[in-house]
């Protein structure tokens, strides 16, 4: 949304990608420099069966980004099959974040904007910020519209704008899919699996949530959530008006 990019656009995914193959990189730079300090983990001493002295870095981002080359995933490699200091095994994951970021008012991570409040007050101040700085008109008429419809889909702002403030429910269900794709598919950039959530209205049918799971397995990863609105009567949320 800072950069107004749709969530389903392809630049989007590549940010995506391009941070947090940086975060993973730098992040496991910086546990060498913790195990030259305090010492490598307890993994670190079983060579027969440890992949990091198999070339497992080299192997599994064997690709560049555009804030990490393959050549400096093989150097950071070899320093650790050389020298056996790495404090810690794993460095990076993406866990559950949708409810978090309510508690938190933080991103929604590699989720879409769930949901909208009921009450103006309660709204994201990324969101409130957003429509700040691309609407003209008077942003609390905006706000009412979405409180009751729950959707930018009728209001005056921008297709573009209006394109970065779809939900959860809005989007396509390979949108959902192609995100996590990006991050932890087959090519992925974090070392564990990513936490996604692909969220459907509550008309969604039996085969629908078949083919999701069918074509996120055809793309490369091993599990997928599917949430259908109203399936918990306690979500913080409502996806539908």
């Amino acid at each position: 949304m800072y950069y107004k990019l749709p969530y389903s656009s392809i630049k989007a995914r590549s940010l995506a990608r391009d941070v947090v193959s940086y975060v993973n990189y730098i992040s496991k730079c910086t546990s060498v420099e913790l195990a030259e300090k305090r010492g490598s983990c307890e993994a670190m001493k079983f060579k027969e069966k440890n992949e990091y002295y198999y070339d497992y870095l080299s192997k599994r981002y064997n690709f560049s980004t555009h804030t990490v080359s393959k050549k400096e995933w093989r150097r950071l490699n070899d320093k650790i099959k050389k020298t056996g200091l790495l404090r810690n095994i794993l460095t990076i994951t993406q866990p559950p974040a949708a409810r978090v970021s309510l508690l938190m008012d933080c991103s929604f991570g590699i989720e879409p904007i769930f949901g909208f409040p009921t009450e103006i007050n309660q709204f994201p101040k990324s969101i409130v910020t957003f429509i700040k700085k691309n609407y003209k008109g008077n942003i609390k008429n905006v706000l009412q519209k979405v409180r009751k419809e729950g959707t930018f889909k009728n209001t005056k702002l921008s297709s573009s704008a209006k394109e970065c403030l779809k939900t959860a429910t809005e989007l396509s269900p390979i949108s959902h899919i192609e995100m996590v794709v990006a991050l932890a598919g087959s090519n992925g950039v974090i070392d564990e699996t990513a936490s996604k959530t692909v969220n459907l209205p509550k008309t969604a049918s039996i085969e629908a949530v078949y083919e999701i799971f069918l074509l996120a397995h055809s793309m490369g990863l091993k599990n997928i959530s599917i949430y259908r609105d109203g399936s918990y009567l306690n979500q913080p949320y409502k996806l539908s008006r």
